[in-house]
């Protein structure tokens, strides 16, 4: 064997984690924007909410970002999701 291939964690593991890692940061970091925007827009949030934004993917959280300007609350905002 040769050095290269006893190298761990396996570069399909490693590339997979770091995929993974880099998915949850953009997340976090969009629904923390998110809900700043939220904040300073509908003053503060219910617990609601923030679980809302703390669960949502990061295509949803893509879609309501698109939808705050044009939304009147929150729940419009929301609205089939």
């Amino acid at each position: 064997m040769s050095p290269v291939s006893n190298v761990w964690p396996p570069k399909k593991v490693f590339s997979k984690a770091w995929s993974k890692g880099k998915l949850e940061g953009k997340t976090e970091k969009a629904a923390t924007i998110l809900e700043r925007l939220l904040v300073k827009r509908f003053d503060p949030l219910d617990e609601e909410t923030r679980k809302r934004l703390g669960t949502a993917t990061l295509e949803q959280l893509d879609l309501w970002a698109d939808r705050i300007l044009d939304a009147t609350t929150i729940d419009a905002m929301f609205e089939g999701h």
